[in-house]
């Protein structure tokens, strides 16, 4: 856990959580691992009850015109609003 807590407290906005709350967020951390090319988000599926936080590789973001890159850190660039398909790289 405390791998997470590290991890989280270095990244924008986590870094602004009390140490409590970074713990508790940390805690409920789960890991997955996507080959590249795997769908993470599909279009117009279920409604999402949690978030992803990518800490390594890239992710493509596809909307119905544009797409953007995400960076290892979860700070996108381009100019896409919206993520319609998601898509690990």
């Amino acid at each position: 856990m405390r791998e997470y807590v590290d991890f989280l407290g270095a990244q924008s906005p986590y870094d602004a959580l009390e140490s409590a709350d970074l713990k508790a967020l940390a805690r409920l951390t789960e890991v997955e691992y996507f080959v590249a090319g795997a769908s993470i988000i599909d279009a117009g599926g279920a409604t999402l009850t949690h978030f992803y936080v990518v800490r390594t590789g890239e992710v493509e973001l596809f909307d119905r015109v544009e797409w953007s890159t995400s960076s290892a850190l979860g700070r996108p660039s381009g100019k896409s609003p919206c993520c319609r398909d998601c898509r690990h790289r």
